[in-house]
């Protein structure tokens, strides 16, 4: 018997890496070293990096900011529970002209990051895959470095170095699962803890802010957490959310304090119990009634 022919593939499009097309989603503001740290890694080129933390705490932006900042060529895969093979491998396609083979993000990667030399393949909240899907990223993260599709291996060519970058949520969040062992010993990297009151002040454009809505926003922030860490709310108020606090209150001058709380910080809550816990707070530290 013959081999198995093997379909033509897709075009790829070199360009969704090309580092000047970076958009700027933010200046990451490196409060403890992370930002040095996680750098050092992507210039090094030599590790996997995992970064656990809430959402909006700043892990995709840090990336963003780091590979403009470093003329870094950027791949992004933004990971959902009903990936498959198809999206992480490839899959046969087919058309008005016949069938061609379509990339999945792992040998995008690779083909990407030959082109460019350089390249992070950055896995957005990589562990709302199922664990079945993340064990496609075994044989990648480690010394092997490649992966097969359509009867073809994809890997590095000579001096070519590509970093494989997981940003994760906590596993107290809704829809995500844990990363499978075999997948989280491949990675080295951090757990980027909520900013302090300190931090926070930093972080954030208070511009237009009264100066006691600030307070009682940073005040409220650290209750929030406090009732995260006993179990009591899944969501802490994040910089993110800050940020989006803050902008309401210069976009719309005629709300009132009570409409900015309930747009934007009781509308994240939709479990019962847990808009209650966050309301009581809100009313002792604003000193509003709901």
């Amino acid at each position: 018997m013959g081999e198995k022919k093997q379909i033509p593939f897709a075009h790829l499009d070199y360009e969704q890496a090309n580092p000047k097309n970076i958009k700027n989603i933010g200046k990451y503001i490196d409060n403890r070293g992370e930002k040095k740290r996680i750098t050092d890694l992507i210039l090094k080129g030599k590790h996997n990096i995992l970064l656990e933390g809430d959402k909006g705490i700043g892990k995709t932006t840090m990336i963003y900011d780091i590979c403009k900042e470093n003329n870094i060529a950027l791949f992004e895969m933004s990971c959902g529970s009903g990936m498959n093979k198809g999206d992480i491998i490839g899959r046969p396609q087919i058309d008005t002209e016949g069938s061609y083979f379509e990339l999945g993000f792992l040998p995008k990667a690779f083909q990407l990051a030959n082109h460019w030399k350089k390249l992070v393949f950055l896995q957005d909240e990589f562990n709302v895959l199922p664990h079945d899907e993340q064990l496609w990223f075994n044989r990648p993260l480690d010394k092997r470095r490649s992966v097969y599709a359509n009867g073809r291996e994809f890997g590095l060519m000579k001096d070519v170095e590509m970093t494989f970058i997981a940003t994760i949520n906590p596993i107290t969040y809704g829809g995500v699962n844990s990363v499978s062992e075999s997948v989280r010993s491949r990675y080295i990297g951090l757990v980027l803890p909520y900013p302090t009151t300190t931090e926070l002040d930093r972080l954030i454009d208070w511009t237009d802010i009264p100066q006691q809505t600030k307070e009682c926003v940073l005040a409220l922030c650290q209750q929030i957490n406090g009732l995260k860490a006993k179990g009591q709310v899944d969501y802490v108020f994040s910089p993110r959310d800050i940020d989006q606090f803050c902008d309401v209150v210069r976009t719309y001058p005629d709300w009132s304090i009570n409409d900015v709380l309930e747009n934007v910080v009781l509308i994240k809550y939709n479990d019962p119990q847990e808009r209650e816990q966050v309301r009581i707070r809100i009313e002792e530290t604003f000193g509003v009634n709901f």
